[in-house]
């Protein structure tokens, strides 16, 4: 049976009001609080992709009833649209008397040294006119000038939240759930791509068939994790690439989650000797760090297993 879908759920349930963004308690508290105040700090919003910052930034105009300039950092990134595009906007009053909003998205593209300084000092030239908005994967790719004025919220998504929202999907698209058998594995899905929405609503799509939810099993053996850790103790280098990608149906192919695992099996195990946690930790954390921009996730994967081989032996 082929997979039947009419449209990407993740475009068709973009949330359109502040109430349809998955937030945890303490990011919806502060935004209510700015709402019921009727004004903003500059706001800075870093988290992993597929969280809803680009979301968020473009509904708060909307909420405050404010003009807006949206920049799409890593494609205008240069001297010239911080002194022309956004000081022109951001000079000027609006024509309701409210005060502006300049978007920054993907501003970690943003990565003109000279015209972040340029922006940091027009950010207090119009600080009772404009707020900015700046959305981010990597805050430390911000000038520290930058960052400082600006409030940092913290946007992960309360899992639980992220549950509700999907059965709302789900609801809407009339979809049949065996709940004693999918909801179980529902719960394994959201924690294998959390917080990482956008993944788990296209996850979820790909699994209804005919109209039926059928989720496939996102736990992965710890049997196959153990396996992995003894090659590499034994350094079976070659056997190791091979044993992985003949095995991708247990990690659903996702080479970061799988790093993950072995991370937390490492912490929580006794699986290798008490000295040898800090080294594996450090590496395993260097390169989940490094999914964020790796074009190919299995050769960032067999890179950190290679490594810790390596530094196994010295």
């Amino acid at each position: 049976m082929l997979n039947q879908i009419n449209s990407d759920w993740t475009e068709k349930y973009r949330p359109q009001t502040f109430e349809d963004i998955v937030l945890n308690k303490e990011a919806r508290n502060l935004i209510k609080k700015y709402i019921s105040e009727g004004i903003i700090d500059n706001i800075l919003l870093c988290s992993r992709p597929g969280q809803g910052k680009t979301t968020l930034a473009k509904l708060l105009p909307i909420i405050f009833d404010c003009e807006k300039l949206y920049i799409n950092a890593s494609d205008e990134n240069n001297v010239e649209v911080v002194r022309t595009k956004i000081a022109n906007f951001s000079r000027t009053r609006s024509s309701n008397g409210n005060f502006k909003i300049v978007i920054l998205d993907e501003a970690d593209g943003f990565a003109n040294i000279q015209a972040q300084r340029i922006l940091r000092a027009l950010m207090e030239e119009v600080s009772e006119n404009t707020r900015f908005i700046i959305t981010a994967n990597h805050k430390n790719r911000i000038l520290e000038a930058i960052r400082s004025r600006c409030k940092f919220i913290d946007i992960t998504p309360d899992k639980d939240g992220v549950a509700k929202r999907i059965i709302q999907i789900l609801r809407a698209e009339n979809i049949v759930v065996n709940c004693e058998v999918e909801l179980p594995k529902l719960k394994s899905l959201i924690e294998r791509f959390y917080p990482d929405v956008r993944s788990i609503i296209r996850n979820v799509q790909s699994c209804v068939f005919d109209g039926i939810l059928r989720l496939k099993d996102y736990n992965i053996d710890s049997e196959f994790l153990q396996d992995i850790i003894s090659m590499i103790l034994a350094k079976k280098y070659e056997e190791l690439r091979a044993y992985i990608i003949n095995n991708e149906s247990q990690f659903n192919g996702d080479y970061a989650s799988l790093v993950d695992d072995i991370y937390h099996l490492v912490i929580d195990s006794g699986v290798i000797p008490c000295q040898h946690k800090p080294m594996w930790t450090i590496i395993l954390a260097e390169y989940l760090y490094k999914f964020n921009d790796i074009l190919d996730p299995e050769l960032n994967a067999i890179a950190c297993f290679y490594k810790i081989m390596k530094e196994a032996g010295n």
